[in-house]
């Protein structure tokens, strides 16, 4: 049903450009402006919108034919770019935690889960836990602490932790954490000797992802 809607979209926005009868007349005079441009604006008709996704938005080699030869400039289409991410390895003596916590409506029922790895890549610690209701904003922070916390109890005391939620990283590298965690951050300070805290891609943080997917359905 689509493609029969589309097709004769495409027959009528076709007549009204090409002919020369009153009714393609009226047409024109209703969806072109003076200089030839098409109308942005619907102005009040009900086929404006799915006419205008035939002259304006072109996506085949068909569409494309037809929007030249009526003289229509077709949109330009947003071109995706590909970039390579990497998972870095931690210095030697250091632990890496990668961090994730999440919210199943934000807010709903929620997760965290973190990974932590040696300077080897070797996985030392995983841990998923439900959070019960909670914003994705508090499992994020929460996730980053709680894994700050797991190492400084297992005795790691350099470590660095890595979020792909930038607005928590941003937050506890500013010392500005949520008050509800405000203590527990603390704590961590004065026991672990250094921190580094930093931002990834979603793809780098799948490990944690999962884990904290785990997590929300353990509640």
């Amino acid at each position: 049903m689509k493609e029969i809607n589309l097709s004769l979209l495409m027959k009528l926005a076709w007549h009204f450009r090409i002919s020369d009868d009153d009714w393609s007349r009226f047409m024109r005079a209703k969806f072109i402006n003076k200089v030839g441009d098409h109308c942005c604006g619907t102005k009040g008709s009900s086929i404006w919108v799915g006419i205008r996704v035939f002259l304006l938005s072109p996506r085949t080699l068909d569409g494309l034919l037809c929007a030249t030869r009526t003289s229509c400039p077709p949109a330009s289409q947003k071109v995706p770019t590909n970039k390579s991410c990497y998972w870095k390895l931690p210095n030697d003596g250091e632990v890496k935690i990668n961090s994730d916590g999440l919210s199943r409506g934000n807010p709903r029922k929620g997760g965290v889960g973190f990974i932590i790895r040696d300077h080897n890549g070797t996985v030392l610690r995983t841990y998923s836990k439900g959070l019960g209701t909670v914003t994705s904003y508090m499992a994020e922070c929460s996730a980053l602490l709680q894994g700050l916390q797991d190492a400084t109890s297992n005795g790691w005391l350099i470590a660095w932790s890595e979020s792909d939620y930038a607005a928590a990283v941003e937050v506890f590298n500013n010392d500005n954490v949520p008050w509800q965690l405000k203590g527990n951050w603390e704590m961590v300070k004065t026991k672990i000797h250094q921190i580094r805290i930093s931002s990834t891609w979603r793809e780098v943080n799948f490990s944690s992802n999962q884990l904290a997917n785990r997590g929300a359905k353990l509640l």
